[in-house]
């Protein structure tokens, strides 16, 4: 309720979309991973998904291909926004689906941390430890190069008054964490995922290049 409407929430996605493709030089897909956003959660105003929740993003590939002529970039996007579904789930394919993955995780996380429904204990309800998880995926898959730090103080500035002075750490210390998973089920070695996180990884997919490049280097 805090968080606005859907229609915000697209606003803030598309935003957000746009910044990362030109914070990582990746702007030739800026277009098509903006206009994925605006459509987006078309398809949840649906009777197919409002009857089958687990098609969303699917149908919305679907809708947007075959019933207004999108481009299969747009459209793929469009599914791929909520991927990986799981932990083993697979990542989004192509580019932009990769853009507005970020985008929309990232606006999810910043804002159920800014409002105190972040993760504690065990108690997760809005899943923001895989939302994280996934986040990270992509940006190492993708080789997505950009200030993660900047990314997260972007995404924050909508929310700028529900978040207290500690949100931002809060923010970093969940994906600090989520990294550290990443890194251990890539198979690097405890002591270089410890040497790595203390060396700084405010680049991910810089640090995670270099987690396995010192694994390889161990191993020899």
């Amino acid at each position: 309720e805090k968080l606005g409407t859907y229609f915000e929430k697209t606003g803030r996605v598309q935003g957000l979309a746009t910044f990362i493709a030109d914070a990582a030089g990746k702007g030739e897909a800026a277009h098509d991973a903006a206009r994925a956003a605006f459509l987006s959660r078309a398809d949840l105003t649906t009777a197919m998904v409002f009857e089958f929740p687990e098609l969303q993003g699917t149908m919305g590939r679907v809708y947007a291909r075959a019933a207004d002529n999108e481009p299969a970039s747009v459209a793929d996007a469009i599914e791929e926004m909520y991927q990986p579904r799981g932990a083993d789930d697979a990542l989004p394919k192509s580019l932009p689906g990769a853009l507005l993955s970020v985008a929309d995780k990232a606006d999810t996380i910043a804002g159920c941390i800014s409002i105190g429904f972040g993760p504690s204990g065990s108690g997760d309800p809005y899943a923001l430890r895989r939302q994280a998880l996934g986040l990270l995926r992509i940006l190492c898959q993708h080789q997505l190069h950009l200030d993660l730090a900047a990314l997260m103080r972007r995404a924050l500035e909508p929310f700028a008054a529900h978040a207290s002075a500690k949100t931002f750490d809060d923010i970093l210390q969940l994906l600090r964490g989520r990294f550290e998973t990443v890194l251990k089920d890539a198979g690097v070695r405890y002591d270089i995922v410890n040497a790595v996180l203390s060396s700084g990884w405010n680049d991910v997919a810089a640090a995670f290049d270099k987690a396995r490049q010192l694994t390889a280097l161990a191993a020899t």
